[in-house]
């Protein structure tokens, strides 16, 4: 069975691009472009991964987060946060969540695919 991985970012180049990578390794893809979607679908799809977006227009991917850990259904859900930039204030914030891992934009869709194996194996990424 297919791993399902959501992926949450505004941009939708960003979007199609991990998608059309995800395709191309197996995974199950689901995606939206808009934060406040993002934590319904993960209630009615309960992906196995998600990859958020830290900086978002309205609702930036840490209040997402948070929106999911409050949630039975959706807290164990692993999450690798993805960002164009990272501040030393926003790192501490991550490192506060229980967030697997994050990567820097632009990041190699080959190294994402590769967190996203080694999270859902349960190893450190």
């Amino acid at each position: 069975m297919k791993s399902k991985v959501m992926i949450v970012d505004d941009d939708e180049s960003i979007v199609e691009y991990i998608n059309e990578g995800l395709d191309l390794d197996d995974f199950d893809v689901i995606s939206t472009t808009d934060a406040l979607e993002a934590i319904e679908m993960a209630h009615q799809e309960k992906p196995d991964i998600i990859v958020l977006d830290l900086m978002m227009p309205g609702i930036d991917g840490l209040s997402v987060w948070k929106g999911l850990n409050a949630s039975t259904i959706t807290k164990s859900i692993p999450v690798i946060f993805i960002t164009g930039s990272m501040t030393q204030e926003m790192l501490e914030r991550v490192k506060q969540t229980n967030a697997v891992s994050y990567v820097l934009k632009p990041f190699d869709i080959f190294v994402l695919s590769d967190r996203i194996k080694k999270a859902l194996k349960g190893k450190a990424v």
